[in-house]
């Protein structure tokens, strides 16, 4: 719903930070995370109605300045969500991924989820980027393109194919961001010996993949006496030279993310 007012207010040069900020950081969650969590998920719900009445409004406004009327949406722009748990996680059953595949068929709907999934990953890759102080309306653009086009519940399987391939552009837009946001703050990663046994004394594990966490730790527990290690999708920091010149940044233990729980533990 978000997207389908995001998509058409952006053809009328309307954006906004704190919206592209939320999609992200929402679509981020789905992914990938090893601690989901039911109620953060119900706060995240909530809060995408606030962000798509927030649209909806801006999306009018600027219709009524360019002298337009604004399309009447349906479907995800309308969507009343519950707020009891099971009521919501009976309702989801109108937007789970297999939706249609009775009528449309495994290839439109497994299309329709490699969009999506594509989109996820972008919106992974983006969120980074934009905390490095990269991103770009063109991609925001795209993205929200895409999302109102698997809001229609599309059914053309050559229309669906061209969003997979856009999706893959997409992704590789975002990445040139990423990169250029952490070489830029970094510099350019080299080979670097880590280290994958303990040293005595306190210390910190951090999983994921986000660099700036890791740096602001780093910064604060300079000179404290406390060691901090990477894990999982984090081993690539040691070679950014300026993460490598902490001398507290003594290593990596485990090994992927998935394993979190069990290596943690």
């Amino acid at each position: 719903g978000i997207s389908m007012y995001a998509h058409r207010a952006g053809q009328l040069g309307v954006h906004d930070s704190e919206t592209n900020g939320f999609v992200l950081d929402a679509m981020f969650t789905t992914l990938t995370n090893v601690n989901f969590d039911e109620k953060r998920f119900e706060g995240l719900i909530d809060s995408a109605v606030r962000y798509r009445e927030k649209m909806k409004s801006a999306y009018e406004s600027a219709c009524a300045a360019a002298g337009q009327t604004p399309d009447q949406l349906s479907g995800p722009a309308t969507c009343v969500p519950k707020h009891e748990l099971a009521a919501l996680q009976e309702q989801a059953k109108v937007g789970s991924i297999t939706v249609g595949l009775e009528t449309v068929g495994e290839d439109i709907v497994g299309l329709r989820a490699l969009v999506l999934y594509g989109l996820k990953g972008v919106a992974a890759y983006a969120n980074h980027a934009r905390v490095l102080g990269q991103e770009s309306d063109a991609v925001y653009a795209t993205f929200y393109e895409a999302m109102d086009f698997l809001a229609s519940d599309p059914t053309d399987l050559e229309a669906l194919l061209g969003w997979a391939l856009k999706t893959g552009e997409l992704n590789y837009q975002v990445m040139e961001l990423l990169d250029a946001g952490g070489t830029g703050r970094y510099g350019h990663p080299v080979p670097t010996e880590v280290r994958t046994t303990p040293v005595k004394g306190k210390c910190i594990l951090v999983s994921g993949h986000d660099m700036v966490d890791l740096e602001a730790l780093l910064q604060q527990t300079e000179g404290t006496g406390i060691n901090v290690y990477t894990h999982g999708e984090l081993l690539p920091a040691h070679g950014y030279p300026a993460l490598h010149e902490y001398a507290h940044l003594k290593g990596n233990y485990g090994t992927a993310w998935q394993r979190q729980k069990t290596e943690f533990a």
